[in-house]
């Protein structure tokens, strides 16, 4: 199973950095850096042999995500943060909303009472109607709040995965090279 997304200019941008980096490493430009910076550069490292181009136009270049490489993963986590984004915002208008309704019925009642009134038993059924009803609105927001929610601490947690990978890399090639230092 492979899993496609662009990348705006890609295919443009490769060719002509993997050129230029040739041209340096004739003229030793970078000196001993320059290998290694054409390898990190254009996918011999770790990440990119997972990324395969898929189809070039003028405009952008769809690539092929091998499943369960650090791309994939994060790009799926990333999926439902955007799918959730408008649901969110209309569920967090929505819930400031109502809870400004509920206020508004606190404060009408308030007035009510204030100046002497008695609260009827109509009055008294149309409020717990009210409040029930803005009640279930917000459960609904809240639900759709906490999808919201799993969905962004789903994207957390796989970058956070990324980030330590990353880290220990690092640590990795740090190490070697002052193991080569050493020597």
């Amino acid at each position: 199973m492979i899993s496609t997304c662009s990348i705006s200019g890609i295919g443009f941008v490769l060719p002509r950095l993997s050129y230029h980096i040739d041209i340096w490493e004739e003229r030793k430009v970078l000196g001993s850096r320059g290998q290694g910076l054409k390898v990190e550069i254009m996918g011999k490292n770790h990440l990119l042999p997972a990324i395969k181009i898929a189809k070039r136009d003028a405009y952008s270049v769809r690539i092929k995500l091998a499943v369960g490489c650090l791309p994939e993963k994060i790009l799926t986590a990333f999926q439902p943060v955007i799918d959730e984004h408008l649901n969110e915002e209309a569920a967090l208008n929505n819930c400031t909303a109502a809870v400004h309704d509920v206020g508004k019925i606190v404060e009408d009642v308030q007035h009510t009472l204030a100046q002497g009134n008695q609260l009827g038993s109509t009055m008294v059924n149309d409020l717990l109607s009210d409040l029930q009803e803005q009640e279930k609105k917000l459960t609904q927001y809240m639900e759709q709040l906490e999808n919201a929610e799993a969905a962004r601490a789903s994207l957390l947690s796989q970058l956070k995965h990324a980030l330590q990978e990353q880290e220990s890399r690092q640590e990795l090639v740090h190490n070697q090279l002052l193991v080569r230092t050493c020597l």
